[in-house]
Protein backbone atom coordinates (compact mmCIF):
# COMPACT_ATOMS: atom_id res chain seq x y z
CA UNK A 1 0.00 0.00 0.00
CA UNK A 2 0.77 3.15 -0.30
CA UNK A 3 0.25 6.99 -0.52
CA UNK A 4 -0.57 8.62 -3.59
CA UNK A 5 0.90 12.53 -3.55
CA UNK A 6 -0.28 13.23 -7.48
CA UNK A 7 -1.58 16.82 -8.03
CA UNK A 8 -5.36 16.85 -8.05
CA UNK A 9 -7.13 20.20 -8.24
CA UNK A 10 -10.36 20.30 -6.78
CA UNK A 11 -12.81 23.55 -7.47
CA UNK A 12 -14.41 26.08 -4.76
CA UNK A 13 -17.64 25.65 -6.58
CA UNK A 14 -19.35 22.14 -7.54
CA UNK A 15 -22.30 22.19 -9.96
CA UNK A 16 -24.21 19.05 -9.89
CA UNK A 17 -27.06 20.14 -11.63
CA UNK A 18 -26.02 18.80 -14.86
CA UNK A 19 -25.70 15.03 -13.49
CA UNK A 20 -28.89 14.59 -11.32
CA UNK A 21 -32.18 17.09 -11.05
CA UNK A 22 -32.33 19.63 -8.55
CA UNK A 23 -28.94 18.70 -7.17
CA UNK A 24 -27.74 22.00 -6.95
CA UNK A 25 -24.91 23.90 -6.43
CA UNK A 26 -22.11 23.55 -3.59
CA UNK A 27 -19.19 25.64 -2.12
CA UNK A 28 -15.95 24.03 -0.65
CA UNK A 29 -16.61 24.31 3.52
CA UNK A 30 -14.15 22.10 4.88
CA UNK A 31 -10.56 20.80 3.29
CA UNK A 32 -9.34 17.66 5.83
CA UNK A 33 -5.63 16.95 5.09
CA UNK A 34 -3.33 14.46 5.81
CA UNK A 35 0.74 15.12 6.38
CA UNK A 36 3.02 11.98 5.97
CA UNK A 37 2.83 8.88 4.22
CA UNK A 38 0.65 5.79 4.51
CA UNK A 39 2.38 4.24 8.16
CA UNK A 40 2.22 7.55 9.66
CA UNK A 41 1.04 11.15 9.88
CA UNK A 42 -0.83 13.66 10.72
CA UNK A 43 -4.46 14.86 9.97
CA UNK A 44 -5.87 18.54 10.38
CA UNK A 45 -8.65 20.25 8.34
CA UNK A 46 -8.97 23.99 7.12
CA UNK A 47 -12.70 25.19 7.30
CA UNK A 48 -14.56 28.15 6.48
CA UNK A 49 -17.56 28.43 8.49
CA UNK A 50 -18.31 31.78 7.66
CA UNK A 51 -17.30 33.70 3.80
CA UNK A 52 -16.97 36.50 5.33
CA UNK A 53 -14.46 35.71 7.67
CA UNK A 54 -12.36 33.37 6.05
CA UNK A 55 -10.34 30.19 6.35
CA UNK A 56 -9.06 28.51 9.79
CA UNK A 57 -6.98 25.91 10.27
CA UNK A 58 -8.03 23.79 13.00
CA UNK A 59 -4.69 21.56 14.33
CA UNK A 60 -5.55 19.29 17.18
CA UNK A 61 -6.16 22.16 19.85
CA UNK A 62 -4.88 25.30 17.65
CA UNK A 63 -7.17 27.45 16.20
CA UNK A 64 -5.42 29.79 13.91
CA UNK A 65 -7.00 32.00 10.43
CA UNK A 66 -4.89 31.10 7.08
CA UNK A 67 -5.27 32.11 3.61
CA UNK A 68 -7.82 30.63 1.24
CA UNK A 69 -4.30 29.47 -0.84
CA UNK A 70 -3.39 27.75 2.66
CA UNK A 71 -6.30 25.86 2.71
CA UNK A 72 -6.97 25.14 -0.78
CA UNK A 73 -4.18 25.43 -3.91
CA UNK A 74 -1.40 24.43 -1.03
CA UNK A 75 -3.35 21.35 -0.44
CA UNK A 76 -3.49 20.06 -4.56
CA UNK A 77 -0.50 17.58 -3.87
CA UNK A 78 2.30 17.14 -6.23
CA UNK A 79 5.55 18.81 -6.24
CA UNK A 80 6.81 22.12 -4.75
CA UNK A 81 7.41 24.43 -7.96
CA UNK A 82 11.16 24.18 -9.01
CA UNK A 83 13.51 26.84 -7.32
CA UNK A 84 15.64 28.74 -9.91
CA UNK A 85 19.30 30.48 -8.58
CA UNK A 86 18.91 33.31 -10.98
CA UNK A 87 21.65 34.84 -9.69
CA UNK A 88 24.01 32.00 -10.80
CA UNK A 89 22.83 31.99 -13.69
CA UNK A 90 23.24 34.33 -17.38
CA UNK A 91 20.26 35.91 -18.73
CA UNK A 92 21.03 33.96 -21.90
CA UNK A 93 21.04 30.82 -20.22
CA UNK A 94 17.80 31.80 -18.59
CA UNK A 95 16.03 32.57 -21.55
CA UNK A 96 16.84 29.13 -23.26
CA UNK A 97 16.13 27.28 -20.04
CA UNK A 98 19.84 25.92 -19.95
CA UNK A 99 20.57 24.87 -15.89
CA UNK A 100 17.09 24.03 -15.24
CA UNK A 101 16.51 23.05 -11.72
CA UNK A 102 15.97 19.44 -10.70
CA UNK A 103 12.41 18.61 -9.93
CA UNK A 104 11.30 18.48 -6.33
CA UNK A 105 10.25 15.45 -4.36
CA UNK A 106 6.67 15.12 -4.59
CA UNK A 107 4.74 16.90 -1.33
CA UNK A 108 4.25 14.60 1.78
CA UNK A 109 0.54 16.99 2.98
CA UNK A 110 -2.38 17.48 0.38
CA UNK A 111 -6.14 17.12 0.73
CA UNK A 112 -7.71 13.53 2.26
CA UNK A 113 -11.20 14.39 2.56
CA UNK A 114 -13.44 17.60 1.01
CA UNK A 115 -16.31 18.66 2.64
CA UNK A 116 -19.14 20.96 0.54
CA UNK A 117 -22.17 22.35 1.23
CA UNK A 118 -25.49 23.25 -1.08
CA UNK A 119 -25.98 26.74 -1.44
CA UNK A 120 -29.54 27.16 -0.94
CA UNK A 121 -28.93 25.01 2.32
CA UNK A 122 -25.55 26.97 4.04
CA UNK A 123 -27.40 29.41 6.40
CA UNK A 124 -29.82 26.37 8.04
CA UNK A 125 -26.41 24.44 8.42
CA UNK A 126 -24.14 26.62 9.65
CA UNK A 127 -26.69 28.13 11.38
CA UNK A 128 -25.48 28.78 14.93
CA UNK A 129 -26.96 26.10 17.71
CA UNK A 130 -29.25 26.97 20.87
CA UNK A 131 -27.08 25.49 23.34
CA UNK A 132 -30.08 24.83 25.45
CA UNK A 133 -32.13 23.01 22.68
CA UNK A 134 -28.74 21.08 21.61
CA UNK A 135 -27.38 19.57 25.44
CA UNK A 136 -29.66 21.36 28.07
CA UNK A 137 -27.81 19.14 30.27
CA UNK A 138 -24.59 20.59 29.29
CA UNK A 139 -25.75 24.28 29.84
CA UNK A 140 -27.15 23.38 33.46
CA UNK A 141 -23.73 21.96 34.03
CA UNK A 142 -22.13 24.97 33.34
CA UNK A 143 -24.46 27.37 34.92
CA UNK A 144 -23.92 25.09 37.91
CA UNK A 145 -20.07 25.33 37.88
CA UNK A 146 -20.40 28.92 37.17
CA UNK A 147 -22.45 29.48 40.33
CA UNK A 148 -19.81 27.45 42.57
CA UNK A 149 -16.94 29.03 41.19
CA UNK A 150 -18.74 32.38 42.39
CA UNK A 151 -20.01 30.59 45.96
CA UNK A 152 -16.43 29.98 46.37
CA UNK A 153 -15.11 33.30 44.89
CA UNK A 154 -17.50 34.94 47.76
CA UNK A 155 -16.48 32.73 50.50
CA UNK A 156 -12.76 33.60 49.99
CA UNK A 157 -13.67 37.03 50.10
CA UNK A 158 -15.66 36.54 53.11
CA UNK A 159 -12.61 34.60 54.64
CA UNK A 160 -9.94 37.71 54.11
CA UNK A 161 -12.72 40.13 55.34
CA UNK A 162 -14.21 38.51 57.57
CA UNK A 163 -13.45 36.30 61.12
CA UNK A 164 -15.65 34.34 63.05
CA UNK A 165 -15.58 34.60 66.66
CA UNK A 166 -17.32 32.07 69.37
CA UNK A 167 -18.84 32.86 72.16
CA UNK A 168 -17.73 31.00 74.89
CA UNK A 169 -18.64 31.33 79.11
CA UNK A 170 -16.57 30.23 81.86
CA UNK A 171 -19.77 27.24 82.71
CA UNK A 172 -18.81 25.92 79.30
CA UNK A 173 -14.84 25.40 80.00
CA UNK A 174 -15.30 24.52 83.55
CA UNK A 175 -16.72 21.10 81.83
CA UNK A 176 -13.65 20.65 79.73
CA UNK A 177 -11.42 17.83 81.15
CA UNK A 178 -7.95 16.97 80.08
CA UNK A 179 -6.62 18.35 76.72
CA UNK A 180 -9.01 20.28 75.25
CA UNK A 181 -9.84 20.19 71.28
CA UNK A 182 -11.04 23.57 70.38
CA UNK A 183 -13.55 22.51 67.73
CA UNK A 184 -15.02 20.53 70.94
CA UNK A 185 -15.37 23.68 73.11
CA UNK A 186 -19.17 24.26 73.39
CA UNK A 187 -19.94 27.96 72.65
CA UNK A 188 -22.79 29.84 73.21
CA UNK A 189 -23.08 32.02 69.69
CA UNK A 190 -21.02 32.85 66.63
CA UNK A 191 -20.17 35.87 65.11
CA UNK A 192 -19.12 36.53 61.83
CA UNK A 193 -17.17 40.08 61.93
CA UNK A 194 -15.61 42.57 59.95
CA UNK A 195 -12.10 42.84 60.81
CA UNK A 196 -12.38 46.71 61.84
CA UNK A 197 -15.77 46.04 64.32
CA UNK A 198 -15.75 46.07 67.47
CA UNK A 199 -17.91 44.20 70.22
Amino acid sequence: IVKLNSRFEFPRKLDLSPFAPDAGKYDLFAVVVHNGDVNSGHYYAHIQPDPDRGWFKFDDETVTPCSEYAAIEDNYGGSDLPVWNYFDRSPTELRNGHGKPRSTPSRSHNAYMLMYIREDARSEILRQPDPKEVNPRMVDRCDRDVRLAEQRRREKVEQQTKIKIKLVHERHLTTMTGFWDHGLIPFEKVYKMGREQLL
